[in-house]
């Protein structure tokens, strides 16, 4: 995602995507992930790079609701207010990696067996994701992901 700034007192971060099919009111679009740097074209000896391409192309659909008329095909912008990627990323990455790093430290401080720590770390750590999963229950990671026609010949063209 590229991050630009829809008005001045917002950042958005832009997903290039394309259309395919439109049911109702809303639209079902398709988009391939970000490659892991700008410099992946360049770096042939990259890991990142590499794992990517033992991963194989994964494309991913939402369905959100349609600004408009749009058609099948039709290249979208796919945006995200800056803020809710945040949110997004401390729940999936910030606060179970803290809630492990305390879980250590807690039963390293209580002296617990291994067995004991291990099962205690691991409870901490599932217990973190929690709100993460809560979230995404109640759609509110994607509720502000919004849809924007894209330029004439984007999005994979």
């Amino acid at each position: 995602m590229t991050a630009g700034p829809s008005s001045e007192c917002e950042r958005v971060l832009h997903q290039p995507g394309r259309v395919l099919r439109v049911e109702g009111d809303h639209v079902v679009v398709s988009a391939e992930p970000a490659a892991s740097c700008s410099g992946c074209a360049a770096a042939r000896g990259c890991a990142a790079r590499a794992l990517a391409e033992m991963r194989g192309p994964r494309a991913f659909e939402l369905r959100l609701a349609a600004p408009g008329a749009l058609s099948p095909g039709q290249p979208v912008l796919i945006e995200m207010p800056a803020a809710d990627f945040l949110k997004a990323a401390t729940l999936a990455l910030l606060l179970p990696a803290a809630a492990l790093v305390l879980a250590i430290w807690a039963a390293q401080l209580l002296a617990l067996p291994l067995l004991a720590a291990i099962a205690f770390c691991g409870g901490a750590f599932l217990a973190a994701l929690w709100p993460l999963w809560r979230a995404e229950r109640r759609g509110r990671l994607v509720r502000n992901l919004r849809v924007a026609p894209g330029p004439a010949g984007g999005a994979g063209a």
